[in-house]
């Protein structure tokens, strides 16, 4: 109920000393509450991807599917199909990365 009431709180009176104190509230609670399973995997997952899923979006929305995105019409579609492109160009640049990185790093270890 604190959190709710926070929360309004903030969202009616923003204030720079409320909003950081009510969000660190609302993940330090989603963080202790217990999840799913599935859910937890989908999290680690994401979590796995959120660098290069955060370094490749824009250039999907901006500059390479520019139509194709916003064909969806409804926000969360468009956020969905945005996660779902951004995922699969992660996977393939962790396939890329990861035997370049083995290397170098095989090749550092040797010196």
């Amino acid at each position: 109920m604190f959190v709710i009431l926070l929360l309004m709180r903030t969202l009616v009176v923003p204030s720079l000393f409320f909003a950081p104190i009510s969000g660190f509230i609302v993940l330090f609670l989603f963080h202790k509450m217990k999840k799913p399973k599935c859910f937890e995997k989908c999290f680690l997952t994401l979590g796995k991807h959120s660098t290069n899923i955060w370094l490749t979006h824009m250039f999907f929305y901006l500059y390479i599917f520019v139509g194709l995105v916003y064909r969806a019409r409804f926000p969360v579609l468009i956020l969905l199909f945005m996660l779902a492109i951004t995922l699969l160009v992660s996977v393939v640049i962790n396939l890329i990365h990861r035997p370049i990185f083995n290397m170098v790093k095989a090749k550092l270890l040797k010196e």
